[in-house]
């Protein structure tokens, strides 16, 4: 889940329309290992007015589009939960199930869990490179609605 977290902050605020967004493509834990400069205090930060932008609908689908999605030739729903994730026996972040939720995963996706495509020192793999157990696709005869 840790690993997670630099990802989904760069998605959240590319979706908000911030043009210059990066994360550090190692861990922190390699970071320092490699004896680069780093702090554990807390930094103070000024409160500034912020108006948040439209979100950026390339970025996202609603549950519509993506029930249109499944099976349409062309497209591809990429699903990088966790194995439990995608098998239906847990719920993210918090593993409990959510009310009114159902578990398991959309018909025809790809799933590549998210941790598959770091390496050991967490740094994405590259794109040519495959990730261990590789990407499986979910075309199970599955409730759609």
């Amino acid at each position: 889940m840790l690993r997670l977290r630099p990802a989904l902050g760069y998605w959240l605020l590319k979706l908000y329309g911030h043009a210059d967004v990066r994360i550090l493509n190692c861990s922190r834990h390699a970071w320092r290992a490699q004896g680069h400069p780093y702090g554990t205090s807390s930094i103070p930060v000024e409160a500034a007015p912020y108006q948040l932008p439209e979100r950026n609908h390339r970025l996202f689908a609603d549950v519509p589009a993506a029930r249109e999605a499944i099976g349409r030739a062309g497209t591809t729903i990429l699903d990088v939960r966790s194995e439990s994730e995608y098998a239906g026996e847990r719920f993210w972040p918090s593993g409990g199930m959510e009310p009114g939720g159902r578990a398991g995963h959309i018909p025809t996706v790809v799933h590549r869990p998210f941790g598959d495509l770091y390496d050991q020192k967490g740094v994405f793999r590259p794109v040519e490179e495959p990730a261990p157990g590789n990407a499986r696709a979910g075309g199970s005869k599955e409730r759609t609605n």
